[in-house]
């Protein structure tokens, strides 16, 4: 796993530990069965440069944080922590437990450099700076010259 897939799974462990989110999914996905279009159009070129031969496929890991059924708030997204470690920018989201705030954020794969975010609510914002701040201190302890 590349240095900075490795980044983003270090902020997710850290996050999920640090508020009682648990791993439930760690899986090779394939990208032409993704939800997101992006991911499906990605597949469907490689594939073609590729003869039709390969598929295009990413990790991805799902924590969430456990909840009993009826303390559920079912007008609020799922509190859960994703990474999609796809081969162009991966991403990382972040549903909160408390509904105060979300984010997303995306990389880019070949400089390892925040490419932008998409922050929910209240603490939407602080999260996501959180978030960056994680992935980036894994970045700098981790990386060497040739790395940067």
């Amino acid at each position: 796993m590349e240095l900075l897939c490795k980044a983003m799974l270090y902020a997710a462990e850290k996050i999920a530990r640090e508020n009682g989110y648990i791993l439930v999914a760690q899986e090779k996905r394939f990208a032409d069965k993704d939800n997101f279009w992006g991911n499906v159009a990605a597949a469907l070129m490689y594939a073609r440069d590729n003869g039709y031969q390969k598929r295009l496929s990413y990790q991805y890991f799902k924590y969430i944080y456990p909840q009993f059924e009826e303390d559920r708030n079912e007008k609020s997204p799922v509190p859960k922590i994703e990474l999609d470690l796809h081969f162009g920018s991966p991403r990382m989201t972040f549903y909160a437990h408390d509904d105060a705030g979300s984010c997303c954020l995306t990389y880019k794969r070949e400089t390892h450099k925040f490419s932008e975010a998409q922050v929910f609510g209240d603490l939407g914002f602080p999260r996501a700076e959180l978030c960056k701040e994680y992935i980036e201190e894994y970045i700098r302890e981790h990386s060497d010259s040739r790395n940067q």
